[in-house]
């Protein structure tokens, strides 16, 4: 029962966050010179942008990390605090999908990392060490896993 309160309560900050950054982030439908940087999943989506009307909802989150970054950094964290506490009862209930669960994650977060290091805006180096850390974390948990050889 404990876990399943925290991941609602990670769960609602997560919701309520997203909220308010696709908010924030809609503040780029109104400046055209930044949809060529700023709106990469209109783009991946094959999305002609000509009033802003047409950007994709996931450009807004990307708006909103890069210019106004703590709705999206409280996402995140919100994200990795259900992670963590996800991971802890599955290591503890399954240690071997435990221990798959935490290399994937681990490989995400440093992908995710790695994507944003050249980032040129406060909320992308905001990011890039917020995950960086999340990567760092998660990999020295999985370090738990490693038992010393019977000798």
């Amino acid at each position: 029962m404990k876990y399943i309160t925290q991941l609602l309560l990670g769960g609602i900050l997560f919701v309520v966050a997203a909220i308010c950054a696709l908010y924030e982030g809609s503040a780029v439908r109104d400046i055209p010179w930044e949809w060529a940087y700023t709106t990469p999943f209109s783009q991946l989506f094959g999305i002609s942008i000509v009033t802003g009307q047409e950007i994709s909802q996931l450009d807004f989150l990307v708006y909103a990390a890069k210019y106004q970054p703590v709705f999206p950094i409280l996402m995140l964290i919100s994200l990795c605090y259900s992670y963590f506490v996800l991971r802890h009862w599955v290591v503890r209930h399954y240690p071997k999908a435990g221990q798959l669960l935490t290399v994937v994650v681990s490989v995400l977060f440093i992908g995710a990392s790695i994507a944003l290091f050249k980032a040129s805006t406060t909320g992308g180096i905001l990011l890039f060490w917020l995950l960086l850390s999340m990567a760092l974390i998660n990999s020295a948990l999985s370090f738990k896993f490693l038992k010393p050889a019977v000798q």
